[in-house]
């Protein structure tokens, strides 16, 4: 997975607007190394389709997202876009699950 500016600025459009999602960024090594991917029945990862109208997931041939229970801090979501194209793995946005 790569991170590009796609990363960032999403991230600092939607998740600054919460600190505890700002925060999170600052796991983002152990992220990688622990959360689970949402899997369907068979145990296949789940992705979704890029919602046609949000310029920023228009890029996209598809997107997942991952979940990692932080003891301590609580649930954190990473979703990950892939490239049209190159399907290059990038971070989209992370930030955490409680509004």
């Amino acid at each position: 997975m790569e991170y590009k500016y796609l990363s960032i600025n999403e991230t600092v459009g939607k998740a600054a607007y919460n600190y505890k999602s700002t925060l999170a960024v600052t796991f983002l090594t152990e992220i990688l190394e622990n959360a689970n991917v949402k899997k369907d029945k068979k145990g296949y990862p789940m992705f979704e389709n890029p919602k046609p109208n949000v310029k920023n997931q228009v890029r996209f041939s598809k997107i997942f997202t991952m979940y990692y229970e932080k003891p301590t801090f609580g649930k954190i979501k990473l979703t990950v876009g892939e490239l049209r194209g190159s399907k290059q793995r990038i971070q989209y946005c992370i930030g955490t699950t409680e509004k």
